[in-house]
């Protein structure tokens, strides 16, 4: 059964930081799930009141080269000559 502590915490997270849900489910599943097991056990324990629980977010832009094949030359004449065809 769900813990309905970690489903709230995962519904603020997601829309506070503009995030998809898988994207929590993946930070808890982290180091085997020891992520999730830390975040309980935060939870369940009470010995440290001033500690703090803080989520963030990085979004970065990543730039992938791809290769576009122009077309031969030859072929931009023909198109050029098929479209000019019916003009007079």
């Amino acid at each position: 059964m769900a813990d309905p502590r970690i489903d709230w915490i995962k519904r603020k997270t997601i829309f506070g930081l503009d995030v998809e849900g898988d994207a929590f489910d993946e930070l808890l599943a982290r180091d085997e799930g020891q992520f999730g097991a830390d975040l309980t056990k935060f939870l369940d324990t009470r010995e440290n009141p001033e500690c703090v629980v803080m989520f963030y977010g990085e979004k970065r832009m990543i730039e992938v080269p791809v290769e576009v094949e122009a077309p031969a030359q030859d072929e931009d004449i023909d198109v050029i000559a098929e479209e000019g065809e019916g003009e007079e």
